[in-house]
């Protein structure tokens, strides 16, 4: 193997191992943001039950109140 199939090797697993963290860091921002969908979809209608308003739960969750209502029209739907 010659010098320039050896810096081209080195390249592609340089680019492998960089496409492997990607892809990791990707992975867990995705399981992140599901956990939190499951979080807000077990409790929004505990706190509505509870008699929390959509505004006050926006405040607890520090999320756009639009947010919180577009959680409850999916919930809403899939109660229907």
């Amino acid at each position: 193997m010659g010098l320039r199939e050896a810096i081209l090797e080195d390249v592609k697993k340089q680019g492998i191992e960089l496409g492997i963290e990607q892809g990791l860091e990707q992975g867990l921002s995705m399981g992140e943001a599901k956990r939190e969908e499951e979080l807000l979809i077990h409790a929004i209608p505990q706190l509505l039950q509870d008699g929390d308003s959509p505004e006050k739960i926006a405040l607890i969750f520090n999320l756009p109140l639009a947010r919180i209502e577009e959680i409850i029209a999916k919930l809403t739907n899939l109660e229907e």
